[in-house]
C-alpha cells in the first residue's frame, strides 16, 4: 500500500494531504525526486500482487509479472502527465535528476559480456537478459539483488549503464556541482 503524496498548507491551520498516485495500482513507491524546476516528481512504483510471495522460483522471469518489478515513473505535480519511462522485467528505482536533463538510477539490469556503455543498456531493453542477484541468504524464492548505476535520457531512451561492478551500489544523490554520489 502507500502512496504519492504532497502536503498542501502545511504551514496553515488545515494542511491537507493531495494524492498524485491514484492512477497507479495499489503497491509501493520508492523514493521520489522533485525535478530542478519544481514540476515534476520521479518516482519508483512496483504493483503488489499478493500470491507472488508464494511463488517458489522468482528467478525465473515468467514466473513474474513484469508490473511487480520496480519501474521508474514521471509525473507533473499537479498530478497529470503520468508516464512511465522503464520496461522489462528489472527492478528500476532510486531515479535522480541530473542537472544536464537525464536521470541516474540502480537497476538489476546487466548486459552480456561487457557491462558498461551504451550497447550493454541496450542488450537490457528487452527486459529478457539476466539480473545481478547473489546467493548469500537467498536462492530462487528470495533472491538477493544487486543494483548497480545507470543513465537514461529524460524520455527513458539511451539508456546506459555507467557502472561495471557486480557489487552494491545504493543511494545515489547529486552534488552541487552535479557529480553522482553514492554508496
Amino acid at each position: 500500500g502507500g502512496g504519492l503524496y504532497v502536503l498542501e498548507d502545511f504551514k496553515g491551520d488545515a494542511p491537507r494531504l493531495r494524492c498524485l498516485s491514484g492512477e497507479l495500482p495499489a503497491g509501493s513507491i520508492l523514493r521520489p525526486d522533485v525535478s530542478y524546476d519544481g514540476r515534476r516528481v520521479l518516482f519508483a512504483h512496483a504493483k503488489h500482487y499478493p500470491g507472488l510471495k508464494d511463488e517458489p522460483n522468482k528467478l525465473n522471469k515468467s514466473n513474474v509479472p513484469e508490473d511487480a518489478f520496480y519501474h521508474l515513473y514521471e509525473m507533473n505535480l499537479d498530478g497529470t502527465g503520468l508516464r512511465r519511462l522503464t520496461h522489462g522485467k528489472y527492478d528500476d528505482f532510486d531515479g535522480r535528476y541530473l542537472p544536464d536533463g537525464r536521470i541516474v538510477f540502480l537497476s538489476t539490469r546487466r548486459g552480456q559480456h561487457v557491462q558498461c556503455g551504451r550497447r550493454s543498456g541496450a542488450a537490457s531493453a528487452d527486459g529478457a537478459g539476466p539480473d545481478s542477484y547473489v546467493r548469500c541468504g537467498g536462492g530462487p524464492s528470495r533472491p538477493v539483488a544487486i543494483y548497480t548505476l545507470h543513465v537514461m535520457d529524460a524520455d527513458g531512451g539511451n539508456l546506459t549503464q555507467i557502472s561495471p561492478f557486480e557489487n552494491f551500489e545504493w543511494t545515489p544523490s547529486i552534488d552541487a556541482d552535479g557529480r553522482v554520489l553514492y554508496a
